[in-house]
């Protein structure tokens, strides 16, 4: 398939495709349907009825073994408040002001405690059959943010849920990642923000973007869940599984790289256009095989903008959710 940086060999100085963000979730499946839940707590000689209070004691150790973590790597241990990110706030840039402020160079960064909505296991009656039993229920409660600098995937986090099943959620960038690789292996580079600007060898750190995607993701899962959830070595004792994990969402990114800022800004407004020509509001919302519901009311637009070019970011992106 011709790519952009062939169309336009003589004017680009090489690109880089790979893996940029990537959401991993994890799914204690071993409590699916819900009546293994019964089960589980049966063994662990929990009565339906008393459910409530061994739930609460568990969130209540939960919090205590994060606090326990904060507290032996010198890191704070910071709730957020319920509206915290309607106006704008962003995690990741509270998270980056607090290693920068704090100059943390590796390891845990900070915990955050934030109320947001998530399903999660509970007990109920049935009208039905009048006997009590496991429901899963949308509901709102705490979740925790570790916000780690890793020493192989740089900046990340890992969000975990504070009540049963305890889902978890674990972010990473492929561009961290890379730049740690390349530091390794004395590949010289310039990176502004998420986009790299210039690599002095640029197949060879292809070569290590096409190794990313071969990782054994398993045992990243494995390590973080069992940091981070203290309760995980005994359900993986009583139910045979830990935690089963998908991709959900990721980026595709390329960054195709430029000798020079004045070639690029040439050659931007041919591409915005043919971008708007060849991709409609619509087809955007069809990517990866989504579907536009027959009910949907909202108008979809698609409108072009006119942005001040950075003079100093020559570089042109890429992106498939």
């Amino acid at each position: 398939m011709l790519t952009f940086a062939d169309a336009y060999t003589n004017q680009t100085a090489g690109q880089l495709a790979m893996f940029d963000r990537i959401v991993f979730k994890g799914h204690l499946s071993g409590f699916y349907p819900v009546k293994r839940f019964e089960l589980f707590l049966y063994q662990q000689g929990v009565l339906l009825k008393e459910f409530g209070p061994y739930a609460e004691k568990t969130t209540e150790q939960l919090k205590a073994h994060l606090r326990a973590m904060a507290k032996e790597a010198g890191r704070p241990f910071q709730y957020l408040s319920a509206g915290y990110g309607n106006q704008g706030e962003s995690k990741e840039e509270l998270a980056r002001q607090i290693a920068d402020s704090d100059e943390v160079t590796t390891g845990l960064i900070a915990i955050f405690g934030a109320l947001e909505m998530n399903s999660s296991l509970t007990v109920r009656g049935n009208p039905e059959t009048h006997h009590i039993e496991v429901v899963s229920r949308q509901r709102k409660h705490l979740h925790y943010y570790l916000y780690y600098l890793d020493l192989e995937f740089g900046f990340m986090y890992v969000r975990l849920q504070s009540w049963w099943p305890f889902q978890i959620q674990i972010y990473i960038n492929g561009r961290e990642w890379l730049a740690k690789q390349m530091d390794q292996q004395a590949i010289d580079y310039v990176r502004q923000e998420n986009c790299f600007l210039e690599i002095g060898d640029v197949e060879a750190a292809q070569k290590l973007c096409d190794k990313f995607a071969h990782r054994r993701w398993e045992r990243v899962w494995d390590a973080f869940a069992h940091r981070v959830n203290p309760f995980l070595a005994d359900i993986e004792s009583s139910v045979k599984k830990g935690y089963y994990c998908c991709v959900n969402p990721c980026e595709i990114a390329t960054d195709v790289m430029f000798g020079q800022q004045e070639v690029l800004d040439t050659l931007l407004p041919e591409l915005f256009q043919e971008t708007l020509l060849l991709f409609s509001a619509k087809d955007v919302m069809r990517f990866l095989g989504r579907k536009l519901w027959g009910n949907f009311k909202a108008e979809v637009r698609t409108s072009l903008r006119k942005r001040h070019a950075d003079r100093h970011l020559l570089c042109a992106r890429y992106l498939t959710a």
